[in-house]
C-alpha cells in the first residue's frame, strides 16, 4: 500500500491510500501524529534512502570503471614513453633515462596508492618483455615489477592531501567567480606553492623507493661488475646515473600535467 499527500498539510487533510493488490483507491482524513502520518513518513524515508543508496552504488561502479581506464591508459603511455628512452654508455646492464614513470605518477596522484601500485606493477612486468636482463628470478622482481610498483605506491601516498588541497582551491574559485573579481592573494599563491610541493615530495618519494630496489639488485646480483670498487658505491652510482635524471624530468612534466588534468578532468569522490 502506498500513501501520498502534499506537505505541508493542515490537520484533517486528506491522505490518499491506494491498494496495489485490488487497484482500489480511497481517501481518509489525516491528523497530525496519527498512524497514517507515521506510516507515510516512514515510507517516504525508506524511499529516499533507497534512492540515495542506488545513486551511491552507481557512482561507485562508475568510479571503479574510470580508475581501471586510467590505469590502463597509464600503462599504455608508459610503454610508449619507454620506447623513447635514452641509455647512457655506462648502463651496460640495463637502465635508461625516460619518462616512463610519468603516467604512473599521474594516475597515482589522481587515484591513490592502489591505482599507482597496479599501474606500476603491470608496466614493470611489461618492461621485462621489452628489455629483459635476467640473472635470477629474485633479480627480475627487484628490477622490473617491484620498482615501478613502489614508485606508484610512494607517489600515491600524497594523493589524498593533494586532492583535498585542490578541492579547496576549486571551491574558492567557484566562490570568487560569484563575487567581484580580485587579484590573486598571498594565500592563493601559497596554496599553489603547497600543491607544487606535494607533487615534488610525492614524485621524489616514489623515485627514491624505486632507486632503492635497483641498488639492492645491483649489490646482490651484479657485484662482479664492480671490479675492485666497493659494491655499494658502484651500485649507487650506476643506478643513480639514469634514475636521478629520470626523476627530475618526470617531476618537471608532472608539475605541469597534473594540475591541468585536475581542472579539465577532475576526480569525482
Amino acid at each position: 500500500m502506498h500513501a501520498s499527500y502534499d506537505a505541508p498539510y493542515p490537520s484533517g487533510a486528506v491522505l490518499r491510500l491506494r491498494g496495489d493488490l485490488f487497484a482500489t483507491e480511497k481517501s481518509v482524513p489525516v491528523m497530525r501524529g496519527s498512524k497514517a502520518e507515521t506510516l507515510y513518513l516512514k515510507c517516504s524515508h525508506q524511499a529516499v534512502q533507497s534512492s540515495l543508496s542506488l545513486r551511491e552504488e552507481i557512482a561507485m561502479r562508475n568510479n571503479k570503471v574510470l580508475v581501471l581506464v586510467e590505469v590502463g591508459l597509464a600503462v599504455a603511455l608508459a610503454a610508449v614513453l619507454n620506447l623513447l628512452a635514452a641509455r647512457l654508455p655506462i648502463n651496460i646492464a640495463g637502465g635508461s633515462i625516460s619518462l616512463s614513470m610519468l603516467p604512473i605518477a599521474v594516475v597515482a596522484l589522481r587515484r591513490g596508492v592502489s591505482a599507482g601500485f597496479a599501474a606500476g606493477f603491470i608496466f614493470g612486468a611489461l618492461d621485462l618483455l621489452f628489455e629483459p636482463f635476467i640473472v635470477h628470478w629474485a633479480q627480475v622482481l627487484l628490477d622490473y615489477p617491484l620498482p615501478y610498483a613502489l614508485f606508484g605506491v610512494g607517489t600515491g601516498l600524497l594523493a589524498k592531501p593533494y586532492k583535498a588541497l585542490f578541492a579547496g582551491k576549486a571551491a574558492q574559485a567557484v566562490q570568487s567567480s560569484q563575487e567581484t573579481p580580485r587579484p590573486v592573494t598571498t594565500g592563493q599563491s601559497g596554496q599553489i606553492s603547497q600543491g607544487s610541493l606535494l607533487i615534488v615530495a610525492a614524485v621524489i618519494i616514489g623515485g627514491l623507493l624505486r632507486l632503492v630496489t635497483h641498488i639492492l639488485s645491483g649489490v646482490i646480483f651484479f657485484a662482479e661488475y664492480a671490479g675492485g670498487e666497493n659494491v655499494w658505491i658502484y651500485s649507487i652510482v650506476y643506478n643513480a646515473s639514469y634514475m636521478l635524471p629520470s626523476i627530475v624530468i618526470t617531476l618537471l612534466v608532472t608539475l605541469i600535467i597534473v594540475p591541468i588534468l585536475a581542472r579539465v578532468v577532475p576526480v569525482q569522490k
